[in-house]
């Protein structure tokens, strides 16, 4: 009996052996990225077909002929470096490569490894996995070639709509002041410009350490002043110091499109919540993202209870011009407006969304590690101050060429307007 049983618990655990390795070969033969094991001289132990394929080989067999250590295989000095920084923290996550294909064509790839060492420490081995992003990077590339071509034309149209409201404020037969549309066409096409400038990250932004808190307050008053009464805004924060350098008016900008965007996705009313918290990646922790390095973070979370996005619709979020809404109802530059401000403060952004449950942005920003100096706290409360009272500034050039009129200028404390008086 005992013989049996140890015949019967040697056959299972063979079995459960069979099975695992049957699983590992499955993952090993069929992954869609690349696997690889390779020795720190240089040679290639383990590689899966599609590592294989990748490289252009027809076989494993051809594979492990190259020597990694050759320069020829790398087309740039990334060996050198993959080994330090591997060795150095016995792994590496999302580390970019260029390698060179057996034709000899360019392959860029993005790595994750680690090193394995025997029991007195020395490296046996790195093993890891390549995802090929070669296409990624191009499409990448294209886009940004894109963008340059649409900022430089979005700089000549500015340049052109800065002069449009010259001129358009006239006297009339019975002496009454007319603002002309043109200038409230100028004033959309500057808005839309902006947008263009900032998801292709080519506009101007003035950064400068402050706490988030007291515009995200500031701000939510402002939201619950526009938006409909049916709409319920929520701010959620925590006893922590939110400052980052950012530039103050892009932040506004930013929550303002998400909070327009989250009040289209509500038409029948809801509940908006802004949330801001501190969080702190540890060196080798879980990250919310994989691209987001250890240290301190804050996490802006702009949340609906709207109809949610279609999954087809959440690949294509962030492009320029794309939209869900009717035509005549939105520009496609809004969100894309948001990618750009939240990339040109070196963040984040990520959005999960569950049709009719709602929707939820986060946006993650690196925080300055040490308090906001008092200067700073004092100029974000004037900031926040001075964007708390009406503006009645209206500043216009005229036009003095024009030989039929006169150009006098009446002043108050408060605004100055050029007035066109009609010579007799």
């Amino acid at each position: 009996m005992e013989l049996e049983k140890e015949v019967s618990q040697r056959k299972k655990a063979e079995d459960a052996r069979r099975i695992s390795e049957e699983r590992f070969r499955n993952i090993f033969e069929h992954s869609p990225i690349g696997i690889y094991q390779t020795t720190p001289d240089g040679r290639i132990l383990m590689a899966n077909p599609t590592l294989v394929h990748m490289l252009g080989c027809s076989s494993f067999a051809e594979l492990a002929q190259r020597d990694l250590q050759n320069p020829g295989h790398f087309a740039d000095c990334s060996r050198a470096d993959f080994m330090q920084r591997v060795e150095r923290d016995d792994q590496v996550i999302g580390f970019e490569a260029a390698w060179t294909r057996q034709d000899g064509s360019l392959l860029l790839v993005y790595e994750n490894a680690r090193v394995v060492r025997d029991e007195q420490g020395n490296v046996l081995y790195y093993e890891g996995t390549a995802e090929d992003i070669t296409e990624r990077v191009r499409a990448e590339q294209e886009r940004e070639r894109l963008m340059k071509e649409i900022q430089e034309q979005a700089h000549s149209v500015q340049q052109i709509m800065d002069t449009v409201p010259e001129g358009v404020i006239l006297l009339d037969d019975v002496g009454q002041v007319r603002l002309a549309n043109p200038l409230q066409q100028a004033q959309h096409a500057a808005r839309l410009i902006q947008q263009i400038l900032d998801f292709s990250r080519r506009s101007v932004v003035e950064r400068q350490p402050f706490d988030l808190l007291p515009l995200f307050k500031e701000h939510v008053r402002l939201l619950e002043r526009t938006l409909s009464e049916d709409i319920e805004i929520k701010l959620d924060y925590g006893a922590d110091e939110y400052t980052a350098n950012a530039d103050p008016t892009r932040m506004q900008q930013m929550l303002t499109n998400l909070a327009l965007n989250a009040r289209d996705a509500m038409p029948d009313g809801g509940t908006l919540r802004i949330g801001l918290e501190r969080i702190c990646i540890a060196k080798h922790g879980p990250a919310p993202l994989p691209e987001m390095a250890a240290g301190d973070w804050l996490r802006i979370e702009v949340s609906d209870t709207g109809t949610g996005i279609c999954p087809d619709a959440l690949a294509h979020l962030f492009e320029p011009f794309f939209t869900t809404k009717e035509p005549g109802k939105g520009t496609g530059l809004g969100l894309s407006q948001v990618h750009g401000i939240v990339g040109a403060h070196e963040g984040h952004i990520d959005v999960a969304s569950w049709l009719n449950y709602g929707t939820t942005f986060t946006i993650y920003l690196p925080a300055l590690s040490t308090s906001v100096s008092e200067q700073a706290d004092q100029d974000m409360r004037d900031l926040v101050r001075e964007r708390e009272r009406p503006s009645w500034s209206l500043r216009i050039t005229w036009l003095r060429e024009m030989p039929w009129w006169r150009v006098s200028e009446r002043s108050t404390i408060t605004c100055w307007l050029p007035i066109m008086v009609r010579p007799h």
